[in-house]
């Protein structure tokens, strides 16, 4: 009886790392195929999935077992890292005045619209990008004039098109269908400082970029417009956000803030799935806040169920 126990446990070990060991390869070559990319969105998995094979190994007495687990954990761990070891000093920050920016994917009628409008009124967001709005949406975008009087929309017949929603002026609104039409980039500049003029306007691109499962070619075409629209705003002063269907660590994420010269605002605050994450087991970050040099955050968090499948994100951002 021992004999077997020790039998399923080493089976446990063998079939655990070769499970592993394959989805670890195919995210590192993720840019070849998107198949192989939905891989290299799981490393908060696979490096917890390590860690317990590391335990069985070291159990079960596998050198080798052991040796592969490590390895695996610190692949897996290795980009997920910067989000755990970059604390964020807000002593200085919290004495200075900041634009809280948020985003939400409302997953068309799921969300509670009521419970999202009083979301909105606790939070008072400077600004907020929203998605995935009921066909019904511009009754209650209507309603929210009341506290969010800047509000650019150009339709909602697409789940991705997106609406921008400002309790500051807007200026020079713009959305871009250059990649297809049901794919819009917005890009407008809020200006919550009219008196300095544009100097006063921090640049916000926002977007819902298309789906990965067989539609990449087309989420990175969309991704890489934002990010050439946020390269070119004025000081770097510009925040990119949304839904954008990758995780921080796929290949099109990593080229999106090298062309854009931008910085995860998640980078030192606690690491959180936005969408799915009623499962922890396939939960995923997914929408985001990237800043450009320009704008640092002040703080960041993740919003409570409000009845989508994503949940919304909340940075507060100051000028550098």
């Amino acid at each position: 009886m021992r004999y077997l126990g020790k039998l399923a446990l080493h089976a446990v070990l063998l079939i655990g790392l070769l499970c592993g060991l394959g989805a670890t390869l195919a995210g590192l070559v993720g840019d070849l195929h998107w198949v192989l990319e939905l891989f290299s969105h799981f490393k908060v998995q696979l490096a917890v999935g390590s860690a317990i094979l590391l335990v069985i190994a070291m159990a079960s007495r596998s050198a080798s077992g052991a040796a592969l687990a490590s390895a695996l954990l610190l692949v897996n761990l290795y980009p997920v890292w910067p989000y755990l070891s970059d604390p964020f000093d807000g002593a200085e920050a919290a004495q200075s005045p900041s634009l809280k920016a948020m985003t939400f994917n409302l997953h068309h009628g799921n969300a509670d619209l009521d419970a999202v409008e009083a979301f909105l009124d606790s939070e008072k967001p400077g600004f907020a990008l929203l998605t995935e709005l009921p066909p019904d949406a511009r009754t209650w975008l209507k309603r929210l004039r009341k506290g969010y009087p800047h509000q650019a929309v150009d339709r909602v017949a697409s789940p991705f098109d997106v609406v921008l929603i400002s309790r500051h002026p807007l200026r020079g609104v713009r959305f871009d269908r250059r990649i297809a039409a049901q794919l819009p980039v917005l890009s407008a500049r809020v200006c919550p400082n009219t008196a300095a003029g544009r100097k006063g306007c921090v640049t916000v691109v926002g977007l819902h970029a298309a789906n990965p499962l067989g539609a990449s070619p087309l989420r990175d075409k969309q991704i890489r417009l934002a990010a050439g629209k946020a390269q070119r705003a004025p000081a770097g002063a510009v925040v990119l956000l949304g839904d954008l269907n990758t995780s921080p660590w796929s290949p099109i994420f990593t080229e999106a803030l090298a062309v854009g010269r931008l910085r995860d605002s998640a980078l030192g605050f606690p690491l959180s799935a936005t969408w799915f994450s009623r499962n922890p087991l396939f939960g995923l970050p997914i929408n985001h806040v990237l800043l450009g040099r320009g704008m640092e955050a002040v703080a960041r968090r993740v919003g409570p169920d409000l009845g989508s499948d994503h949940l919304p994100v909340i940075a507060e951002l100051r000028r550098r």
